[in-house]
Formats: structure tokens, C-alpha cells, sequence
């Protein structure tokens, strides 16, 4: 599964990552029903199944991406529509890392 639960303080929380980095890197496996391996943000429809699923069954959803250029101090467009992405399908908090830098935060 994409989704990971977390029971703290009797709240359930899950956590759904996704990679769009990797969509460079032809070689990476994507994550499959019967086969660990990445979900990539450019399976639209497959990530905001796995985010709507984590709503149904959780009191907070958290995405977990690994996106963005080292270096650079302000984020892109693109991690912008995927965060969009992301709250209407149903997180509660969007979590980027792959930088090494703080980016910024957009509410």
C-alpha cells in the first residue's frame, strides 16, 4: 500500500508519498499492487486514489512528495499544482523534501 497509518494521542493519521523526481529515471520501478516500488505524481489517478483512500480512513492525511531542483530557495509551478493536487484530493498538509533547501510555505 502507499498509504501508511499512524495512531498518536487517538487520532489516526496517514501518510501517502510520492516521487516526482524519479520520473526521470526510466529504471525506477513503479509501486504496484503485488510489487514494492516508487509512486510517481505523474500517476495522477493512482495518487489521488491512494490520498482519497487515507481520507476515507483517517482524521488528518499528510503527503509526503520528493520533488523540487536542489538549490534553488523558491519552489516551482510544478510542486505548486502538485500540492493543489494533493488538498483537493484530500490532505491536510502537503510535506516536500529533495532541495537542501527551505523553500517557502504557501497556505
Amino acid at each position: 500500500s502507499a498509504v501508511r497509518y499512524v495512531v498518536t494521542g487517538g487520532r489516526k493519521i496517514a501518510i501517502v508519498s510520492a516521487t516526482e523526481i524519479e520520473r526521470f529515471y526510466h529504471f525506477t520501478q513503479k509501486a504496484q499492487k503485488e510489487k514494492p516500488g516508487v509512486l510517481k505524481t505523474q500517476q495522477e489517478e493512482v495518487w489521488k486514489k491512494e490520498l482519497k483512500r487515507a481520507k476515507k480512513n483517517s482524521d488528518y492525511v499528510i503527503a509526503y512528495v520528493h520533488w523540487g531542483t536542489e538549490g534553488k530557495i523558491h519552489y516551482g509551478q510544478d510542486q505548486t499544482e502538485i500540492a493543489d493536487l494533493c488538498v483537493k484530493a484530500g490532505a491536510d498538509a502537503v510535506i516536500g523534501g529533495h532541495p537542501h533547501r527551505l523553500q517557502g510555505v504557501d497556505s
